[in-house]
């Protein structure tokens, strides 16, 4: 009432709510104000709670990227230290643990690592940025004109490298809610500044309904709620890498005393006895049906362990 009083002069408020005789115009006039005002406000109401809610799933993301980045470095750190110490068979590839990464977080956490097409290197595909950029744009109801002005996704590569991804992952993650609160900020600006006629045109239905279509949307990319404990993650991520390394400590040469040098034979390299006192505290020796090493590391004890991992799959973490 405080506003349509400065709008329109107390008198003419004062008589509209007493009804004292006026003309239609004048009448109409106010009514039309206040339903402005209404649809003003109502709007900026629903986008101040929109503007919560996604603040609230990026805290969510920021914290996903963070435990699952901590875990990936862990074991990638507990992988590559075990094999330094005694290094008989290089420790596997950045490019091949990413591999186990993006097994792992399949499914509702795949925005934080898509698996690579063949013969690529990781590209994540920006299925967050789309969200928490371009989405906000479409959401509020407005016109093209202001739509136009919301950036483009960006789909430049993110590292595959343990200690570095999960850095790169955040700063693409801040960057697009940097530019997510900018578009937020454009639109209450506009909000404010419009021509008061301006708002007989607005639609608070397709405004609420985008909305509740970009949160659809936005919890499909799940958050760091359902995720297992940091160390949980850490440990199945490493058994994933033992598992890409076993098959190397078995190689096929040709038979030397065969000059035709098609008959092969099997040559195994032991994997060390910080290795395998790794394998013991992830459990591996026993799942391989190994049991124990022991003083002296058997042929057929490294074919177990490469048997289990040819059978090993890394399991999602949701």
């Amino acid at each position: 009432m405080l506003a349509l009083q400065r709008t329109v002069g107390n008198g003419a408020v004062t008589r509209f709510v007493q009804r004292v005789p006026g003309t239609n115009e004048n009448v109409d006039d106010l009514a039309a104000q206040v339903r402005r005002m209404e649809v003003r406000d109502k709007a900026t109401r629903q986008l101040e709670a929109f503007k919560s809610e996604v603040t609230r799933r990026v805290t969510a993301w920021e914290i996903a990227i963070l435990n699952i980045g901590s875990a990936y470095s862990i074991a990638a750190t507990n992988h590559s230290n075990a094999i330094a110490q005694k290094k008989k068979v290089d420790a596997i590839k950045s490019q091949a643990m990413f591999g186990v990464l993006a097994v792992a977080t399949a499914g509702g956490l795949s925005w934080i690592s898509a698996l690579a097409t063949a013969g690529e290197t990781g590209l994540l595909l920006g299925a967050l940025d789309t969200a928490a950029r371009a989405g906000v744009g479409q959401a509020i109801g407005l016109g093209p004109a202001l739509q136009q002005r919301v950036p483009t996704t960006d789909q430049t590569p993110v590292s595959t490298d343990p200690l570095v991804f999960q850095n790169e992952r955040l700063v693409r993650l801040k960057k697009s809610q940097q530019e997510a609160q900018s578009t937020f900020r454009f639109y209450e600006d506009n909000f404010r500044v419009w021509n008061i006629k301006e708002w007989d045109n607005f639609d608070l239905d397709k405004q609420r309904v985008s909305h509740t279509e970009w949160l659809a949307q936005a919890d499909l990319l799940r958050g760091q709620a359902e995720l297992p404990p940091v160390e949980f993650m850490a440990r199945e991520l490493e058994r994933g890498f033992w598992a890409h390394w076993a098959p190397a400590l078995r190689v096929f040469e040709p038979e030397p005393t065969d000059p035709t040098g098609k008959d092969l034979r099997k040559v195994y390299k032991s994997p060390g006895t910080a290795v395998e006192a790794r394998l013991d505290e992830l459990g591996i020796t026993k799942e391989s049906g190994v049991g124990d090493f022991g003083w002296w590391t058997t042929d057929a004890e490294i074919d177990q362990l490469i048997s289990w991992a040819n059978g090993y799959q890394v399991r999602p973490f949701m």
